[in-house]
């Protein structure tokens, strides 16, 4: 089966805003997406500058009382309320959080849904070997074809690992040793 212990990400009881901005700064968010931007500018042959992770300002947001930061159900209160005469009041004051578009996402639950299906066969070595149960990524990719490509309960991830650690395990099968 397929298991794995969630970290914990929220406010625990006893935590501050300010605790958590730390831990998205040094452990959670900044350095993921960091890695990230690193790869593509690298990809691209390109310099990437991140000018809202200067040090100083990033000690200076984290220092800022909670009530700057979140006020009337706004994030980045602060920083929208320094932008608002130099954008319009729809980008301004967006609820909707844009993030990027994610093909892959698409491609594996359309066009590329049957090579998937063919990796997750009863021969394929990920269950095989015993490392993954092969009904449960059957019913995880199952539920993950069926969500809208915005939002869902199964992420992408809980299809693409299994799917490239099974390509793996057939291009070093000479290397396993799989009964």
């Amino acid at each position: 089966a397929l298991h794995v212990r969630p970290l914990e990400l929220g406010l625990g009881a006893t935590s501050e805003i300010r605790e958590r901005q730390v831990l998205d700064v040094e452990r959670y968010s900044v350095p993921v997406l960091l890695h990230w931007e690193d790869r593509m500018s690298m990809t691209w042959s390109r310099e990437i500058r991140n000018p809202f992770l200067d040090y100083r300002l990033v000690q200076h947001a984290v220092s800022l009382p909670p009530r700057l930061k979140l006020s009337r159900g706004w994030t980045k209160y602060t920083l929208r309320l320094a932008i608002e005469d130099e954008l319009p009041p729809e980008i301004t004051w967006r609820r909707d959080k844009q993030g990027f578009s994610n093909p892959i996402s698409e491609w594996l639950k359309h066009d590329l849904a049957g090579k998937v299906e063919e990796c997750f066969a009863p021969d394929g070595l990920v269950f095989r070997s015993g490392l993954l149960d092969r009904q449960s990524a059957l019913s995880i990719f199952s539920l993950y074809r069926q969500q809208p490509h915005d939002r869902g309960g199964v992420r992408f991830t809980e299809v693409f690992n299994p799917l490239v650690l099974e390509l793996w395990m057939r291009r070093f099968a000479t290397y396993l040793q799989i009964d």
